[in-house]
Formats: structure tokens, C-alpha cells, sequence
């Protein structure tokens, strides 16, 4: 049996049970950013923004020039920060965008082992919950499960197998 298929399908195993804490965590990233770009918006409508009005500040003594484009000094910085605002909001909705798909996408791997597991009988799948989701060692389950140390080695590569023989079925 090629190893590095073993160590890959017990690694999809071990994600498929900590899946919905993963999809948690995007989920409530998504929402912080959703009350962020609400903030921003609020912010660019209401014209929330802080400029420094001594940056510009002309001795008494000099002559004052004029914008040739017409906007002073506090209506550039303004759409300076207005357009800043923007682009961080572009940001976070990217950003939303982006989490939303890779929940998706746990969720469609997800399904492909949900589909695996429902295959196997309920020893195996009990022995699967054991491994792969309360992370017991092979030790442990042997004992739990009232088999050998040998059995309980056996059973995880029969386990394992079936679920990579499923796996190419369904491709």
C-alpha cells in the first residue's frame, strides 16, 4: 500500500472531523468583517473621516497660492481619506469572498468522505469516531473496542483501504 495515499486519506479523516470547527472559525471571520465593512460605510456616508488642518499651515508672512484644480487643501485630504475607506472595505469584502470559499470547498471535501464513511459497517465507523475525532491511539481503541493491539493496527489499514478504494470510486 503506498504510504504517503495511507498518510493522506487519515490527515482528509482527521479534517473531516474537526471540519465543523474550521467552518466556525471562517464563519465568525466572515461576520467581523461583514460589521467592518457596515462601519466603513457608515463611515465614507457620514463623511467620518479626521484630517490634519496644521499640516498645511501657511505662515502669515507668505504669499497663499491656489490649487489649480480648484479643491483646497481639507477637500483633497478628505477625498484622500474617503478613498481610502473605500479601498479597505474593496479589501474586506475580497477577503469575505475568499472565506466563503474555502468554506465551500471543506464542505464538498467533506461530503466526499461523509459519503466514504457511510459505506463502511458500524464497527468500522465506530472505530473511526475513536480515531480520527476523539484521537484516541490504536492502544486505546483495541481496549475500548475489546480486540487486540494487532487487531485494532489491522482494522485501522482495512479501515483506511476501504475508504481510499471509495474515494477512487467516486472520482
Amino acid at each position: 500500500m503506498n504510504k504517503d495515499l495511507f498518510r493522506q486519506t487519515e490527515r482528509m479523516l482527521y479534517n473531516y472531523f474537526k471540519k465543523e470547527e474550521i467552518i466556525k472559525y471562517k464563519k465568525d471571520v466572515i461576520e467581523i468583517l461583514k460589521d467592518r465593512i457596515e462601519q466603513l460605510e457608515k463611515r465614507i456616508k457620514d463623511t467620518n473621516v479626521n484630517i490634519d488642518y496644521d499640516l498645511q499651515a501657511v505662515p502669515c508672512g507668505e504669499r497663499v497660492q491656489t490649487s489649480n484644480t480648484g479643491a483646497s487643501y481639507a477637500e483633497r485630504a478628505i477625498v484622500q481619506a474617503i478613498d481610502r475607506l473605500i479601498r479597505e472595505q474593496a479589501d474586506k469584502k475580497q477577503e469575505i469572498l475568499n472565506l466563503e470559499e474555502d468554506v465551500s470547498n471543506i464542505e464538498k471535501e467533506s461530503k466526499a468522505i461523509e459519503f466514504n464513511i457511510r459505506m463502511l459497517n458500524e464497527e468500522d465507523k465506530e472505530f473511526i469516531k475513536l480515531k480520527y475525532k476523539q484521537e484516541l491511539s490504536v492502544e486505546q481503541i483495541a481496549d475500548e473496542l475489546n480486540m487486540s493491539r494487532a487487531a485494532g493496527y489491522k482494522k485501522r489499514e482495512k479501515i483506511v483501504k476501504d475508504i481510499m478504494h471509495w474515494s477512487e470510486v467516486i472520482k
